[in-house]
């Protein structure tokens, strides 16, 4: 099992449009959570137990996006909200919830 007590995540930009986030494991070793798959990924936020990452997926080219939790364990995306126009920008102190916010 993958511990992320001291890994890290970060957007970057690859090509002229995508954002992406990677991991940075305890051994320094930099992993894209997700790649070329047609999507950009950006406002990440770590659960409490640091188990999920919650954060913004928007297919690129356009702006339809969703809010999808990636689990360190299976590292799998699942969809959690659909639609357009949301941020990501925490947990609920127990995991519980998301704090999201939609802009128009």
């Amino acid at each position: 099992m993958l511990e992320f007590f001291s890994a890290i995540s970060q957007p970057r930009h690859i090509g002229k449009s995508k954002l992406q986030i990677w991991e940075k494991t305890p051994g320094g070793e930099e992993v894209p959570i997700e790649s070329d798959d047609g999507f950009s990924r950006s406002y990440p936020a770590w659960s409490p137990d640091g188990t999920q990452l919650a954060y913004r997926r928007m297919r690129v080219p356009g702006n339809e996006n969703e809010i999808v939790i990636w689990s360190s364990q299976n590292r799998k995306e699942e969809l959690a909200l659909d639609g357009k126009d949301y941020d990501v920008y925490g947990w609920w102190p127990d995991g519980s919830r998301l704090l999201v916010s939609r802009w128009n």
